[in-house]
């Protein structure tokens, strides 16, 4: 009986864990984005060398937030480097954090990383966020517009 009360205590901790790491307040990212811009900063981390540039075909391009915390993603998949890259749509679990400034991508299926995205902009019209891979080594900054 001991055992029960105790894993009962573990799973309301884990859930209110889970609400206060991420809001509920989604309507201001609800709808759909469509792509426009990446941008990828790269710091060489043996040279310090910094270089910026656009991408034509972005890791994340299309998205549809919804309002039951599913969103889903065009994202690349495995391509030839010469050709332009196919694209799949995926849905990952999402939500935002108390503050609204980073938005948190889950894969419920764990075939994918989860992704950790900042807010750097959001209004009704536009949407833009940071992400980066390799120790911070690369940024990507990701336009999209309300469609």
């Amino acid at each position: 009986m001991k055992h029960h009360i105790i894993k009962f205590l573990a799973v309301i901790a884990m859930g209110t864990f889970l609400l206060a790491s991420c809001g509920k307040d989604n309507d201001g990212i609800v709808g759909k984005w469509k792509w426009t811009e990446t941008s990828v900063h790269h710091v060489d981390n043996y040279t310090g060398q910094e270089s910026t540039v656009n991408l034509d075909f972005p890791v994340f391009k299309d998205l549809e937030f919804r309002g039951n915390g599913k969103v889903k993603v065009q994202q690349q998949g495995i391509h030839i480097p010469e050709d332009e890259p196919p694209y799949f749509t995926y849905q990952y679990n999402y939500c935002l954090n108390a503050a609204a400034d980073t938005v948190h991508l889950t894969d419920p299926q764990d075939k994918y990383v989860s992704q950790t995205w900042r807010i750097k902009s959001l209004t009704k019209k536009n949407l833009i966020v940071e992400w980066t891979e390799d120790n911070n080594a690369f940024t990507y900054t990701t336009t999209y517009r309300r469609r």
